[in-house]
């Protein structure tokens, strides 16, 4: 009788190590399918981010963007794409990406990381919640996480442009 329980405490750690390698090479190989898509995105010229970006903020079905007057605020600090956008938006919500928006109101200083201006949010609302900062009168757009370093692979963005194309293609089966 010990044998058997023994037999059967064996069988079932070795489901679990199985399982959980099985569930970390899936997980391995989401993610490096996910990082080849963001690293085609990164390739991008700037012109053609732009141009598939001004198509995407068009169509409803990927974006929710608020066009608003800009009032009194300063944009001096942001570098010249990201202040035409704000210009032109008070917020760019990504509808693929829930959770992940770009909007006026939440211009401050970064929480997750100094020397940023936090823009907006990602993956608002769930465990992986973030900022979208920049870095005063720089393009490049950053996923700042707590107490995780900035991945290249995910989380770096060009421009204003090359962010609004990974977010419209994020949650979307990758094969």
């Amino acid at each position: 009788m010990a044998w058997e329980l023994v037999a059967v405490v064996a069988l079932s750690i070795g489901a679990s190590l199985f399982a959980t390698r099985l569930l970390g090479r899936r997980a391995t190989v989401e993610y490096q399918k996910r990082a080849d898509v963001l690293r085609n995105i990164a390739a991008m010229p700037m012109e053609e981010a732009a141009a598939e970006a001004s198509e995407l903020l068009a169509n409803p079905k990927h974006f929710r963007c608020v066009e608003a007057p800009i009032g009194d605020l300063s944009l001096a600090q942001f570098a010249p794409m990201l202040r035409q956008m704000f210009e032109k938006y008070s917020e760019m919500e990504a509808l693929g990406d829930p959770g992940s928006s770009i909007e006026r109101a939440a211009l401050a200083p970064a929480e997750n990381a100094s020397g940023f201006v936090r823009m907006g949010w990602v993956n608002a609302g769930i465990d992986t919640e973030g900022e979208l900062a920049v870095r005063v009168r720089e393009e490049t757009i950053y996923e700042l996480h707590p107490n995780e370093p900035v991945d290249p692979n995910f989380g770096t963005y060009h421009s204003i442009y090359h962010w609004i194309v990974a977010a419209s293609t994020e949650g979307k089966a990758v094969i």
